[in-house]
């Protein structure tokens, strides 16, 4: 079961909730989460305010595609609750600078809430990266 809630403050009105949804449902199916209670926002933002963002928490003062704020730093692995709720985090897109498709900023942020990292070694960027390309095929069929 998924607790999404979606906000979409950009110009852009033809992303709905529905289209997210059903990406998240099958990461989520891929990652072996499909039957836990997990909560997580996705924001779609104007180039303003995914500018900030990066600014106030990465230190670079500069626009970029896609932000993921994970609330556990280790992923979901140290999570142990019973019948509770996994909340994951936020994931903020700005379409204006986006250079891949919409679906494959969804799965990345999706994968660093769950405590992927592309950047922590070569090993780790191989088994996000596989498992990215196993949700996306999974989407398009």
């Amino acid at each position: 079961m998924l607790e999404f809630t979606f906000n979409n403050s950009s110009k852009n009105n033809r992303f709905k909730k529905g289209f997210f949804l059903k990406i998240l449902e099958i990461g989520l199916r891929e990652t072996g989460f499909g039957d836990k209670k997990i909560g997580l926002s996705l924001n779609i933002v104007g180039k303003a305010k995914i500018q900030s963002l990066n600014r106030i928490h990465r230190n670079k003062n500069k626009p970029t595609d896609v932000l993921s704020f994970p609330l556990n730093e280790n992923g979901i692995s140290k999570y142990h609750a019973i019948n509770a709720i996994m909340e994951l985090g936020d994931i903020f897109i700005c379409p204006v600078i986006a250079k891949e498709k919409i679906e494959f900023l969804v799965v990345h942020g999706f994968l660093h809430l769950l405590g992927y990292d592309h950047e922590k070694s070569s090993q780790e960027k191989e088994k996000m990266f596989s498992l990215q390309e196993r949700i996306l095929k999974n989407i398009s069929h």
